[in-house]
């Protein structure tokens, strides 16, 4: 499992946008498979759940991306790959969930977002 954090402006829905247009971007399996969008006392929510083909391992990892706003315009973003384990007592990864995060980091890191720890 691989898990980053990140920070930047704008808003949740329009952070979603650039996040899915970037991940799909990078590659020709990277799916969306659900979004959802809560909002609540001016804070917004929304998650975010990619999965991608791995060729080299056969088989899918996924992305889970959950982007928070606030009424100032503050972002924070979290997002955690898995699935990219293979074995069914051990997960033995060829490293899949790690690279899946690093694609959504350079769609971030392009758009003014900040690496957190």
């Amino acid at each position: 499992m691989a898990h980053r954090y990140f920070t930047g402006s704008g808003s949740a829905q329009g952070t979603a946008q650039i996040i899915i247009d970037g991940v799909q971007r990078e590659g020709i399996s990277n799916a969306l498979v659900d979004s959802c969008v809560q909002e609540k006392n001016g804070v917004t929510v929304v998650l975010l759940v990619f999965e991608r083909y791995y060729y080299r391992a056969q088989n899918r990892a996924s992305l889970s991306v959950m982007i928070i706003s606030d009424s100032e315009a503050n972002v924070t973003i979290d997002a955690v790959g898995s699935g990219g384990g293979q074995g069914v007592f051990f997960s033995f990864s060829w490293g899949a969930e790690d690279n899946f995060v690093r694609i959504l980091e350079r769609v971030l890191i392009n758009h003014g977002f900040s690496a957190r720890e």
